[in-house]
């Protein structure tokens, strides 16, 4: 059996706050599943993954943003989804874990180790 163990470190965000690891990534990611991320952003144990695919969801804000640059309901209502997105993605970052190329399995486990003042999403495959 053969495993692979992948690690995503938290680091300072262009305003030098700590990235986020969080599940709410639909519009910061090209990535079409997200179903199997917890709210912390990390992959439930016994997901199969390959590829490309979004394994720790981690997210930082750009030196522009602000709360109150983000669109509002109205703008969400009227604007193209396409625009919105835009929109977001020039605030928020994505900093995200995907599946390295040429790697599929599944996942054996999921969890975070403190290093100091900042969380490292660790994540066990068992390859295919």
């Amino acid at each position: 059996m053969n495993t692979l163990v992948l690690k995503l470190k938290q680091e300072l965000d262009e305003q030098g706050n700590l990235e986020e690891f969080t599940n709410d990534v639909n519009e910061i990611t090209d990535s079409d599943t997200l179903e199997h991320l917890d709210a912390d952003g990390l992959p439930a144990t016994g997901t199969h993954v390959s590829e490309g695919m979004l394994l720790v969801a981690k997210i930082g804000a750009t030196k522009a943003y602000s709360k109150a640059r983000l669109p509002n309901v109205l703008e969400r209502a009227t604007l193209a989804e396409q625009e919105v997105v835009r929109r977001i993605r020039a605030l928020i970052y994505d900093r995200s874990l995907y599946v390295p190329q040429g790697v599929a399995g599944v996942v054996k486990s999921a969890y975070f180790e403190q290093e100091g003042d900042r969380r490292v999403a660790v994540v066990h495959l068992e390859l295919d």
